[in-house]
């Protein structure tokens, strides 16, 4: 038997790789197969274990190897029923023949990443695993824990074992001990520039410099600016905006109120400011930082 466990959502595909473990009653084999031989392949697929009839092999990343991954369908054919292959995979290529093929013969899971239209799921989601670990977190700390955390489930477990620590979970206390996630961050950020604050702006990026990368800065502050400009443009409450542009509404919120301060001629100078930003820090060998600053203060004026 073969089964595929595919997709960005690590999270949750090592859940379910732990539970076919768990289940299982005798020793997994786990083989990272982006090196392994040709060989050593035939052997999972062919072979016996000289110690139980029954097996269970966990083989990571074949996809990386193209014609292993090309002939996947050919050796499946000859797997013995008392062996089980699950293969874990990262992003696929749908195109292939070999995913068809698998699709279409074997049981395949995607698991993809959570995004900011999943919150309500994320809030769901970190109540049960803290109900699992014994913690009480009612529903608006979870809300907070989300928003403070983001989507993705690594951070928000990671945040419940800071949590466990700590003697009563309130507000207050998420606030002091989980950081904020980068978006949220770099929201921070752009906000601050919207009010004006120069000298405020310039601590922030000192702050940040020291844990986000200035690529990734860059390019969540032209996502944060494209969807300032559409609430600009939109002329429209921003739920409605938010639907146009499959944006999350409680992002669009916060946006809302700076956007009604804001001319569509300067979120059009900004929209220019961002893209001469980009072009920079992909073509001008100088401090990636230095452009972004540059975008920031004209995004404060623009904010005035």
């Amino acid at each position: 038997m073969v089964t595929l466990l595919f997709g960005e959502n690590s999270f949750e595909i090592d859940r379910v790789r732990q539970q076919l473990v768990a289940n299982f009653s005798g020793a997994a084999e786990t083989i990272d197969a982006s090196s392994i031989e040709k060989d050593q392949l035939l052997s999972i697929f062919m072979g016996q274990s000289l110690f139980s009839e029954q097996r269970l092999i966990i083989l990571s990343g074949l996809s990386e190897q193209s014609e292993y991954w090309s002939a996947l369908p050919k050796w499946a054919g000859k797997l013995s029923n008392a062996t089980h292959i699950v293969l874990v995979e990262g992003k696929l290529d749908k195109r292939t023949a070999t995913y068809k093929w698998l699709q279409k013969n074997v049981t395949t899971t995607e698991y993809k990443l959570w995004g900011d239209r999943d919150t309500h799921a994320a809030e769901a989601w970190v109540q049960q695993e803290a109900k699992a670990l014994k913690m009480a977190l009612p529903v608006a700390l979870a809300r907070v824990l989300v928003r403070r955390v983001g989507t993705d489930q690594w951070r928000l477990l990671r945040a419940l074992e800071k949590l466990q620590l700590v003697e009563a979970i309130t507000e207050a206390s998420i606030d002091e001990h989980i950081d904020l996630h980068p978006e949220e961050n770099v929201f921070t950020l752009l906000e601050t520039a919207l009010l004006g604050d120069v000298q405020q702006l310039r601590s922030k990026i000192v702050a940040l410099k020291d844990t986000e990368d200035a690529y990734k800065v860059v390019g969540l502050l032209n996502s944060q600016l494209m969807q300032l400009a559409a609430l600009v443009y939109g002329d429209k409450p921003y739920g409605e905006v938010a639907s146009d542009i499959k944006a999350h509404p409680f992002v669009l919120g916060k946006l809302a109120v700076h956007a009604k301060n804001m001319t569509k001629q300067e979120a059009r100078d900004l929209l220019a400011v961002a893209a001469k930003t980009d072009i920079q820090m992909k073509t001008v060998s100088v401090d990636p930082w230095i452009p972004v600053e540059q975008l920031l203060l004209a995004t404060a004026r623009a904010g005035k």
